[in-house]
């Protein structure tokens, strides 16, 4: 409905949250634009597009520069941009940007 990847999944394949961390659709990225150039998959590489798109869109500072660290499933802003209870919770990181 909304779009995007999920950090992690239970064993029947169900959220185990549901915020939009950037960091993540960054790889799914990554691993879906390899998958289809190795495999020639089209439907790979458009959901890569596509999820290129819902960084730009949502992600993306257009007053400050950079990109937000995270969203909630509907892509709003979320209080809690941390990728784990150990980290910062920054809105931007040098970890974000290097993958985005």
């Amino acid at each position: 409905m909304y779009g995007g990847v999920y950090w992690s999944l239970d064993a029947q394949g169900q959220p185990l949250g549901t915020k939009k961390q950037y960091y993540a659709i960054a790889f799914a990225i990554y691993g879906l634009a390899e998958y289809s150039r190795a495999t020639g998959n089209a439907e790979a590489l458009d959901l890569a597009i596509r999820l290129y798109r819902d960084i730009e869109t949502h992600s993306l500072d257009t007053d400050k520069g950079g990109y937000l660290e995270a969203a909630q499933r509907d892509w709003s802003p979320i209080a809690d941009m941390r990728l784990s209870d150990k980290d910062r919770n920054d809105a931007k990181t040098m970890n974000t940007h290097l993958h985005q």
